[in-house]
């Protein structure tokens, strides 16, 4: 996200509408690196790391979405 880190967006979120929180998926690029690392782990929501496949990618967006 160009305006703001996922992880910043989230916690916004979730601190605002725990409900929507709950729907997030994450696609990352920089799971690996250190200032992501914690979050990754521990946030409760799928993070799916690039490059995905389409399947994943569809499964996970159904299973979020119900």
């Amino acid at each position: 996200m160009p305006q703001l880190d996922g992880d910043l967006f989230y916690a916004t979120v979730e601190r605002s509408n725990p409900e929507l929180a709950r729907r997030f998926l994450f696609i990352t690029g920089v799971a690996d690196e250190a200032r992501f690392h914690t979050f990754v782990n521990t946030v409760e929501v799928p993070v799916l790391r690039k490059p995905v496949a389409v399947e994943t990618l569809l499964s996970e967006v159904a299973r979020v979405t119900r």
